[in-house]
């Protein structure tokens, strides 16, 4: 009985010293989501570009692909092409992607899309032309068609929308599950693989007709056959092309190969 009261007693400290433990929890999350918003922000422009046969161009430039500092470093994406950058995992293929979207910023030299300087300033109309599609999803909360339209100045039709899902074998995975245009993203992705969510992102991209598409192994979640027929629809529709791949012989149609082991190879 004396053990009861003792229990009793103590319960409501415990209690007590729990909630303490999860107040300074709180105030640990929004001390770093303070510093989080305090950090220098990215310095982009507005700045507009004048036509050129290319997209991006890296001049006498210094980058770093994995550890290595890459010296003298010259790229040009023209237009009507489809670029392979091509190595092995951890080399530094989606380095150079990352420059092109200003994630990074050059060690010394410049950077180009078209005619405009964008080595110290990104400017944010770049995305008017050029969609990426990541190699992870990134779908969110929220409509499957506001997911699909998300970020298109263009305006679709319902009927349009799923002519693209029945052009990716995607109809079939609705119907099944009863599911529409207008229904929550979250109940949809339950019942969706691995290569059918990376079907949706490859759809939202195609939504924008971008002038430049760059990809980042889009075929990794698909199987040998899928993975050509949907190469094969992103080439007949999107005529600049920069993919990065493990798997060129899915891609059967390219212009120019950037492989990263051989870069390395010359610049040291």
């Amino acid at each position: 009985m004396i053990s009861s009261y003792i229990i009793m007693l103590t319960t409501p400290f415990l209690m007590i010293s729990q909630h303490i433990t999860l107040i300074n929890g709180h105030f640990v999350s929004l001390n770093k989501v303070y510093k989080y918003f305090s950090l220098e922000k990215e310095k982009t422009t507005t700045e507009s570009y004048h036509y050129k046969n290319y997209f991006f161009q890296f001049k006498n430039s210094s980058i770093y692909l994995g550890d290595k500092l890459i010296k003298n470093f010259n790229l040009k994406i023209l237009e009507n092409k489809t670029y392979l950058i091509v190595g092995k995992t951890g080399i530094g293929k989606s380095t150079i992607v990352n420059y092109m979207l200003g994630l990074y910023k050059l060690e010394s030299g410049h950077l180009y899309y078209k005619d405009l300087d964008i080595t110290e300033s990104y400017s944010t109309k770049i995305f008017n032309e050029v969609a990426f599609v990541s190699q992870s999803n990134s779908l969110f909360s929220g409509t499957l068609k506001e997911n699909l339209i998300y970020n298109s100045p263009y305006q679709y039709s319902d009927d349009e929308l799923l002519t693209y899902l029945q052009k990716f074998d995607l109809i079939e995975i609705l119907n099944t599950n009863k599911f529409t245009l207008n229904d929550d993203m979250t109940e949809i992705l339950k019942s969706f693989s691995g290569g059918e969510k990376q079907k949706l992102n490859i759809i939202r991209a195609l939504l924008k007709k971008p002038t430049l598409l760059i990809l980042d192994e889009p075929t990794s979640a698909l199987d040998e056959d899928t993975a050509i027929k949907v190469m094969n629809y992103i080439q007949e529709h999107v005529h600049s092309l920069v993919i990065i791949t493990h798997s060129r012989h899915l891609i059967q149609k390219y212009d120019h190969i950037i492989d990263i082991e051989e870069i390395i190879k010359r610049h040291t």
